[in-house]
């Protein structure tokens, strides 16, 4: 048996892994979650505490850093925000995660443009 383990998202990890079979759950955003893909959802989550996603913040802001921020739900609903500036690029990336879910597709066409097929 094998899963993966990333950086990415569950929708990014669906897409990447649409061709293969695996049983166990994917490791997703750094060790946040685990992404069950049989049953779609996601298990063993771990949360930073807020005190240190302020403190994260702070510190992207002081240095001009302009990260997405992750909030993810009971249900597995994972809302988006973009932290400041909405530069070229991370419009871009807004558009693409957006254009995925609203089609249905679970995935981030378009990825490959700005990073290359390994992210």
């Amino acid at each position: 048996m094998i899963t993966v383990a990333t950086a990415r998202t569950p929708a990014t990890v669906d897409r990447l892994l649409q061709h293969t079979f695996t049983r166990l759950p994917a490791i997703v955003m750094t060790g946040a979650a685990m992404w069950d893909r049989r049953h779609r959802i996601c298990v063993d989550i771990h949360p930073i505490s807020t005190a240190s996603s302020e403190i994260a913040i702070s510190t992207c802001r002081k240095y001009g850093i302009t990260p997405f921020i992750y909030t993810l739900a009971p249900d597995s609903t994972l809302d988006v925000y973009i932290n400041g500036d909405i530069t070229p690029r991370s419009l871009t990336i807004y558009q693409i995660m957006v254009g995925s879910f609203l089609h249905g597709e679970w995935g981030a066409e378009g990825y490959d443009s700005l990073w290359g097929p390994a992210g």
